[in-house]
């Protein structure tokens, strides 16, 4: 998302390198994120508009509506594993294009681990999902959360392509340059699965900004 921020930083009167001290970052990092190189979380885009006096939505102006999305735990792109969902202190928010397609459903946000995405997700991505029963879904070919519980009672979850076949059968497909990762079919006896979140977009390593 390329933001107004360089017209408004010299509009402010601040150059590259007094700006990005003031805010606590590189002047590399700053650069990206005037060019649109770098995601961009809530908390970065109100610090920006506060030391540019103005409002957030000016940043954003010239660019697609965005909104907040709860950052609340972290997946396994994988195995199945324990789904680590973060206590209140550590969820975080990030700014995301709104989709028209789900406009007014509850969306929730995690954090991508592992590398049986890797070709689609790198480690350290932000996922952002819906509830299947808020988007009537999955279908096949949507990228998706699913939780199982582990016979010790823990739940589970991994992020995998969701794809089903004519004849009903139901598989997680990954997408990775690591050949240890194969199709895993959900109609075996491996536990009790569900499918938790369908991914409807995602932004690039947030928290490095």
């Amino acid at each position: 998302m390329k933001l107004r921020a360089r017209q408004l930083r010299e509009q402010a009167g601040y150059n590259l390198a007094e700006a990005a001290e003031r805010l606590g970052i590189t002047e590399g990092q700053l650069s990206r994120l005037e060019r649109g190189k770098s995601d961009v979380n809530l908390a970065r885009l109100e610090s920006l508009a506060k030391l540019y006096h103005c409002q957030p939505t000016d940043l954003i102006s010239n660019n697609p509506p965005v909104m907040p999305i709860r950052v609340v735990g972290f997946v396994q792109a994988g195995i199945f594993r324990e789904a680590i969902e973060w206590p209140p202190e550590e969820i975080y928010v990030v700014s995301v294009p709104e989709n028209p397609d789900y406009a007014g459903l509850p969306r929730f946000g995690w954090e991508v681990r592992g590398d049986s995405m890797d070709r689609l997700y790198s480690e350290g991505d932000v996922v952002v999902c819906v509830r299947p029963i808020d988007a009537d879904m999955p279908n096949s070919g949507d990228h998706v959360i699913v939780q199982r519980i582990s016979t010790d009672g823990l739940y589970e979850a991994t992020l995998k392509e969701f794809r089903q076949t004519d004849d009903g059968e139901k598989w997680l497909i990954p997408h990775s340059s690591n050949p240890r990762w194969t199709p895993f079919h959900l109609n075996g006896d491996d536990g009790e699965f569900e499918i938790i979140g369908i991914v409807t977009s995602f932004t690039r390593h947030v928290r490095k900004l």
